[in-house]
């Protein structure tokens, strides 16, 4: 995780594909956290097993 003009950002793999999102809305988020990205934005954790679908 690091901060981008004081917004937490995380670096995210989608299948080998990396790319940066935001943490903003997911303050509990965490390093080895599952999250559901959309356009860029974090908008939930999501289990393992969701995860992998």
């Amino acid at each position: 995780m690091k901060y981008n003009d004081s917004v937490r950002m995380a670096s995210v793999d989608f299948g080998g594909i990396k790319k940066e999102a935001s943490l903003e809305l997911l303050p509990s988020a965490d390093v080895g956290d599952y999250v559901l990205v959309h356009v860029g934005v974090a908008i939930s954790k999501v289990n393992e097993e969701e995860a992998m679908k």
